[in-house]
């Protein structure tokens, strides 16, 4: 495949020009304030472009942030969803996306104030896939998210079966996490 190497360049340069260029401020947020139904919303949204970031951040927002929420994969052009019939994320325009040197799950966890080990380390993990994607590591906790994440992301053509599969591996290591007596506050 010889569009292999140029994709790979281009996602490369891409990452530097984020990295270098455009200032970064580490505990930057974006300056709008967060959507008035935050904390009761049933519905947040993500257009169907998943990335590992995409599935920590829809785990956040379902798990800690709104227990009782959906998670719903749509295109706002093909449904006219707007931001009254639920809470996007993870898209350029809406209040809960990256910014130069955050990631989403960064942005969500600023927001909403969360304190909680495993979510901390879990976005951890995605900040370094997002802005480093050429960095190695061999901690146990990153090897297990990035592989579990890869495998969920490429387990079908359909986005709603991949983030299902995302949110039940980060569910299992969740609790995985809490059963093995680390600090946490859920």
């Amino acid at each position: 495949m010889k569009s292999a190497p140029l994709i790979a360049a281009v996602l490369v340069t891409a990452s530097l020009v984020w990295m270098f260029v455009i200032p970064t401020k580490p505990d930057a947020i974006p300056s709008e304030s967060p959507p008035p139904d935050a904390l009761t919303a049933t519905l947040y949204w993500t257009p169907p472009v998943l990335e590992p970031d995409t599935c920590v951040a829809a785990w956040l927002l379902s798990r800690l942030v709104t227990p009782s929420a959906t998670i719903a994969i749509r295109e706002k052009s093909k449904d006219g969803a707007t931001a009254d019939q639920g809470t996007p994320f993870d898209m350029p325009g809406c209040t809960l996306q990256r910014s130069p040197g955050l990631s989403t799950s960064d942005v969500v966890m600023q927001t909403y104030n969360l304190d909680n080990d495993f979510a901390r380390k879990a976005v951890g993990v995605v900040r370094e896939l997002e802005l480093k994607p050429w960095t190695t590591n061999d901690d146990e906790f990153f090897v297990r998210i990035r592989s579990g994440l890869a495998d969920a992301l490429n387990a079908s053509k359909d986005d709603t079966v991949c983030m299902t599969k995302a949110l039940a591996f980060l569910d299992d290591l969740y609790g995985s996490y809490r059963s093995s007596d680390a600090p946490d506050s859920p």
